[in-house]
């Protein structure tokens, strides 16, 4: 398996994860936790603050979309950027469903 393919598995494995969407909704965690975080990657990318993008993806985000669908719709503001902002976004979404399962 060459690298290209290593991590096409393993954005296929996060991607595919069983994400807990009502934990994340009952305790707030998308408006709480993942909305600064959005806003502050978002001015890191594009230099400057993005209120409608940031609005956009959260609202991505509380209507459960896939990551595959928010990487795609990015990628037109982000573009090549798109690809590692959701893996890492997604990877937030794992965490904090794995943390309020634990509970």
């Amino acid at each position: 398996m060459n690298s290209n393919e290593f991590l096409s598995f393993c954005r296929a494995s996060l991607y595919a994860f069983p994400v807990n969407w009502a934990l994340l909704d009952s305790n707030d965690i998308v408006r709480q936790k993942l909305a600064p975080w959005i806003s502050r990657k978002v001015s890191e990318y594009l230099g400057e603050a993005e209120d409608s993008l940031n609005a956009f993806i959260v609202s991505k985000l509380l209507a459960h979309a896939g990551a595959e669908e928010i990487r795609g719709e990015l990628e037109v503001v982000l573009e090549e950027d798109a690809e590692g902002f959701v893996a890492k976004l997604w990877r937030m979404l794992v965490y904090y469903s794995l943390l309020l399962d634990g509970q």
